[in-house]
């Protein structure tokens, strides 16, 4: 059992470095010139560093024990991020057709599935939150959409800040960015309600080491619950 610890604390680590090397390589060849000119060399870089930092979140708390994520999940979110730092890297992102509404349903995707599991989480974990089916599905669609919703304020504030188109091209781009986002969301809701339906919160829950980190933090809210 030991033997298993260890060889699986290794991979951990092993994962922990690996995972973020992908964008070095981008930030490398971009400051090499060997990227595109269809965004500025200090974008593209940028946005692989930020992308890099948080692809390293999961794999340290996987480390530390803090949380235990699957590494199917860890791979779809990881792989996400790779595929948008290399259109940025390649130009895809501005020369291929509707690039742009593939990556936002995408995203949209993967951040419903966030959403579904720490609502699901909060439904094992602590006694004041009750959601049944409907409202399960309700909830991670609103959330996940309305946080597409912000990104798009995000991005006009971004680039208002810096004075530049790099994210934000028009009205009708951010206006068709919110509707891919919402395609996707609803898209990740069906799945949702199909696996929802078949293992409900606690089975899914089952796949995840949350108990640890959840046990602690309803610990919390259900005293806040009985206080308030």
């Amino acid at each position: 059992m030991t033997r298993d610890l260890n060889r699986q604390r290794r991979i951990d680590i092993i994962v922990l470095f690996m995972i973020p090397m992908f964008f070095i390589l981008i930030v490398i060849g971009t400051m090499m010139g060997m990227g595109t000119a269809e965004h500025s060399k200090g974008y593209i870089i940028n946005t692989a560093l930020v992308l890099a930092a948080i692809s390293v979140i999961l794999p340290l708390f996987r480390v530390t024990g803090i949380l235990w994520t699957p590494y199917w999940f860890i791979g779809v979110i990881t792989s996400l991020m790779y595929l948008h730092s290399l259109s940025l890297y390649i130009g895809t992102y501005m020369s291929v057709s509707n690039w742009d509404v593939i990556a936002h349903m995408s995203s949209s995707i993967v951040l419903t599935m966030i959403v579904f599991v720490g609502l699901c989480a909060i439904q094992t974990y602590t006694k004041r939150v009750e959601l049944g089916y409907f409202p399960m599905l309700f909830m991670t669609l609103f959330i996940s959409y309305g946080f597409g919703n912000v990104w798009e304020m995000v991005e006009w504030a971004i680039d208002n800040g810096l004075q530049q188109t790099y994210m934000s091209y028009s009205v009708y781009d951010t206006l068709r960015d919110i509707l891919s986002d919402f395609v996707g969301a609803t898209i990740a809701v069906v799945g949702v309600a199909l696996v929802l339906r078949r293992k409900g919160p606690d089975g899914v829950m089952g796949d995840f080491g949350f108990e640890r980190f959840m046990s602690r933090i309803a610990a919390r809210m259900d005293r806040t619950g009985e206080n308030s």
